[in-house]
């Protein structure tokens, strides 16, 4: 399992999962700067190939509308296969639901309540063109 944590997030990947973790530090704003340092070092522990990412948004810190613009972006879907966010409460929820509705990410993206019903509906977007390499890695390193 790769962890790496930033000023802003906790990112994680388990080769067993096939799908990057990414939460949210309780801080007061998250950057566009940060984003894209988070996105490019998420990237990198991936090896740049396109992958499913669950996003804990319960700690939901204040994202800039360029932030929420580069997320809905097709230069994240080039990296992003689907996106389910973990919300906690109706501000979240409605937060959520005006990010999805309004930027219109270029991957599938869907808000969740439950983190096991987020990663069990990651998990048909596992065909990602990295997942096969990283999972048979993973297993003959075992």
């Amino acid at each position: 399992m790769l962890k790496i944590e930033t000023k802003s997030s906790i990112i994680v990947f388990d080769h067993k999962e096939g799908f990057l973790r990414v939460s949210s530090k309780p801080v007061e704003e998250i950057t566009l700067d940060d984003t894209k340092h988070d996105f490019d070092v998420a990237a990198g522990m991936v090896e740049y190939a396109r992958t499913p990412v669950l996003a804990d948004s319960r700690e939901y810190p204040h994202f800039t509308d360029e932030v929420r613009d580069f997320y809905a972006s097709k230069e994240t879907a080039e990296r992003i296969s689907a996106m389910a966010i973990i919300i906690s409460s109706l501000p979240t929820r409605i937060i959520g639901n005006f990010f999805i509705r309004m930027h219109k990410p270029h991957y599938p993206t869907k808000l969740f309540t439950s983190e096991l019903e987020a990663a069990e509906w990651l998990k048909k977007y596992l065909h990602c063109e990295m997942y096969a390499g990283v999972l048979s890695d993973a297993l003959a390193g075992e």
